[in-house]
């Protein structure tokens, strides 16, 4: 039989305001979005894609401007071999009409809110999927699938959705692993989670999320891209692309060796053109970092100057600090004054609370304000 090319993609969220970026590099980081889109697209036509599977939160929300959509439909329009069928997710579940508005193309198709089917006939392939009608679906999608799945054709589902075991509730379309095994699917295309999963196989059915194409705040690290691949009744071929323009990374620095701030900025600096000419990192002034300083050091650590100090050189970072003061802190639990009583309090915390970041921090603000530091808060 026949295998169907396809390309699985979510979580785009054109629009995304990335509040945590001044307004000049958040409005990049938009217009980045559709650029990587565009990526895709060009997959696409390299690939001979039959199917271009978006699995929800293609936006935002449905405060889209024009110029998107103008550009969407110009860009749908380039590709009218590949049919495209799109589940709305939690985000976008109101931006049906903007795609009916802008995007009424013969290749385009929005699933409603209730279960629909596709069959295309020149492929043998059967396409089922549902968008999200509100914000939360709390019953299970799978729970109102009623279709007799035929056993002949290639059967592909596309909805976003929230993975979860049996007793765990969720408010995003919660399904089970036994759910999907029992679905007749030949491949479920899922959206929701911003980290790709593995291509996965349970019972007949294949199932991934593809997770964001960018990176979208930073605990979102690492590659980010699309599935790739083709789908027959006996074999699923999936391939995952990166497609990012900026990778996240976030990287904890060791400052103990350092004696200034402008020192703890030539040091990130220094490893990041290291990681480079290895070649572990292309173009790291392009990316987004995460800083994590730690050690021990006596600096007053300014993370709002080592923060605009690296933003000279890099896109955007942001820098948070847990450097412990450079004592003896066993030897400082026993003395009997302010700092040593202090000290034995927060200790005493930390033995008996697995997550201690809290304490280290209260220790570290603690005992520079007992010493009459000067505390600075983080960016």
């Amino acid at each position: 039989m026949k295998s169907v090319r396809i390309l699985h993609l979510s979580d785009l969220h054109l629009g995304r305001s990335f509040d945590f970026l001044d307004s000049v590099n958040a409005r990049i980081r938009r217009q980045e979005l559709l650029a990587t889109f565009f990526k895709a697209i060009s997959l696409c036509k390299d690939k001979d894609v039959d199917l271009l599977l978006i699995a929800g939160d293609f936006f935002e929300s449905n405060n889209v401007d024009s110029e998107t959509m103008i550009a969407l439909r110009k860009v749908f329009s380039s590709i009218p071999d590949t049919r495209i069928f799109i589940a709305l997710g939690n985000h976008d579940f109101m931006s049906a009409d903007l795609f009916e508005n802008y995007v009424n193309l013969e290749n385009v198709h929005i699933f409603s809110s209730d279960w629909e089917k596709i069959s295309i006939e020149e492929l043998n392939v059967d396409v089922y999927g549902r968008s999200f009608g509100t914000s939360h679906i709390k019953r299970s999608f799978f729970n109102d699938f009623k279709f007799n799945v035929s056993d002949d054709a290639i059967n592909i589902m596309v909805m976003h959705a929230d993975i979860v075991d049996r007793e765990i509730k969720s408010q995003y379309n919660p399904i089970t692993i036994e759910q999907i095994s029992k679905s007749d699917m030949d491949y479920i295309a899922l959206g929701h989670m911003h980290k790709a999963s593995k291509a996965q196989r349970k019972g007949k059915t294949s199932f991934a999320y593809s997770g964001s194409p960018e990176g979208l705040d930073l605990s979102e690290t690492g590659k980010k891209g699309v599935y790739i691949g083709e789908i027959d009744k006996n074999d699923c071929k999936m391939e995952f692309a990166p497609i990012n323009k900026r990778l996240v990374i976030r990287k904890e620095i060791d400052v103990s060796d350092c004696e200034t701030n402008n020192d703890i900025c030539h040091k990130i600096l220094g490893l990041l053109v290291g990681n480079e000419s290895k070649g572990n990192i292309r173009n790291f002034d392009k990316n987004m970092y995460d800083f994590y300083l730690v050690g021990k050091s006596d600096i007053n650590i300014d993370t709002y100057f080592i923060k605009k100090k690296l933003e000279d050189s890099l896109f955007y970072c942001r820098v948070q600090e847990n450097v412990l003061p450079d004592v003896d802190i066993k030897l400082l639990s026993s003395e009997q004054n302010a700092s040593g009583i202090f000290t034995q309090n927060v200790l005493s915390y930390m033995l008996s609370n697995k997550d201690s970041y809290e304490a280290k921090r209260a220790l570290i603000f603690g005992l520079k304000a007992l010493n009459g530091e000067e505390l600075k808060s983080e960016d």
